[in-house]
């Protein structure tokens, strides 16, 4: 019996035999692919044709995966569509199409001749939300998959500088781990301790990846730590320290003065004092001069007063005036003995053989000891003799 097939995507043998005694025989009819539903007409003929139809069709989309399935926006993720059989010999074309605008994908992929999958490029776009896209693939019959577009999280907070001394700033900045959306992203602030200040919040720009704020202090008492807080799709903390003031000099409006007199002193602090006020401590090197135990130099204020009080000194003597808060500072008086100011004779003249009465004047008092002022006669008719 001959055969005949009445398209090419169907072949059959030239003939078939049916075997002596038998009323039937079987035989191979073999396709190739297609880009549509095709019939072909397979013809039989032995002493008279007879014909059968076969219908061909064409392969089917049999899937459409993402790899990875979720993204950050602003990146990409790779795409495959499978067919259920290989694709014809002019190829088979999926169209495609993206559920959300966040993610786009070209408009078709080709698979090519006698090749079950192709690949394409899903590009995706900064989003402010986690956000679904449903990416189709439809090559005679639909298939989808879901990419999920992560927004950006919140990668650091960074301090510049990490430590100041109170009622200085400084400067912060939140980096995001991929760029901010059109609209921003809006940072939440917070600072774990009240000497420290922050905005509520803090904007990255569309596009953008980092945004700075200002960090604003007061003085403090002692080393104060401040946990700052950045919080967008997850937190992120760094430590600001903040340094009490330290002792900047003391300084004396006299530096040199006679012994029973007072000096000016004054602290003077690197910068202003805590509400509470910065008690400095106060000493003297040398027991002539005297000092309060302490001095406060008042909230807000870089600076305090005090009196140096000293004895009356036999001979020139240094005190070292010393002021110690969070370090120390010095500063040297010089306190000078008393000098004679002035020699008295009364009567001024007298007969020979008659007395006088000499005094000295000494500048300022004598000291415990005593001042011995050492006398001297230009004639030797005058005589000194104590009383």
């Amino acid at each position: 019996m001959t055969l005949l097939s009445g398209d090419a995507a169907a072949t059959v043998p030239v003939n078939v035999t049916v075997a002596a005694g038998a009323t039937t025989a079987g035989f191979q009819i073999d396709t190739t692919a297609v880009g549509a539903v095709t019939s072909a007409v397979i013809t039989g003929n032995y002493n008279g044709a007879q014909i059968a139809t076969l219908t061909i069709n064409p392969p089917v989309l049999a899937s459409v995966s993402l790899n990875p399935a979720s993204v950050t926006g602003g990146t990409s993720s790779t795409g495959t569509v499978t067919l259920g059989s290989a694709a014809p010999a002019a190829g088979s074309v999926v169209t495609l199409s993206s559920g959300d605008a966040a993610a786009t994908v070209p408009v078709n992929v080709t698979v090519a001749a006698g090749a079950t999958t192709a690949t394409f490029q899903v590009n995706t776009v900064p989003v402010g939300s986690v956000t679904s896209a449903v990416i189709t693939g439809n090559y005679n019959g639909a298939q989808t998959a879901t990419l999920t577009i992560n927004p950006p999280v919140l990668a650091s907070v960074a301090l510049n500088p990490t430590s100041v001394t109170g009622g200085t700033s400084s400067t912060g900045t939140v980096t995001l781990g991929s760029a901010a959306p059109t609209a921003g992203s809006v940072v939440a602030l917070s600072s774990g301790d009240a000497a420290a200040t922050v905005p509520v919040n803090v904007t990255v720009a569309g596009g953008a990846t980092t945004a700075t704020f200002q960090i604003d202090t007061i003085p403090v008492g002692v080393v104060t730590s401040a946990v700052i807080t950045g919080n967008y799709n997850g937190a992120q903390t760094a430590t600001l320290t903040i340094n009490p003031p330290v002792l900047a000099s003391v300084s004396l409006n006299l530096t040199s003065i006679v012994g029973g007199t007072s000096s000016t002193a004054t602290v003077t602090l690197a910068s202003a004092a805590p509400t509470a006020g910065s008690v400095v401590t106060l000493s003297s090197g040398n027991g002539a001069a005297t000092v309060p135990v302490s001095v406060t130099v008042a909230g807000g204020a870089t600076a305090a007063n005090f009196q140096v009080n000293t004895v009356a000194v036999g001979s020139v003597t240094s005190a070292v005036i010393t002021g110690t808060y969070n370090g120390a500072q010095t500063a040297t008086l010089t306190i000078n003995p008393p000098v004679l100011t002035a020699v008295f004779v009364n009567p001024g003249t007298v007969l020979a053989g008659i007395g006088a009465t000499g005094t000295v004047t000494l500048s300022s008092a004598a000291p415990a000891s005593g001042a011995i002022v050492t006398l001297l006669s230009g004639d030797a008719a005058a005589m000194f003799r104590l009383p």
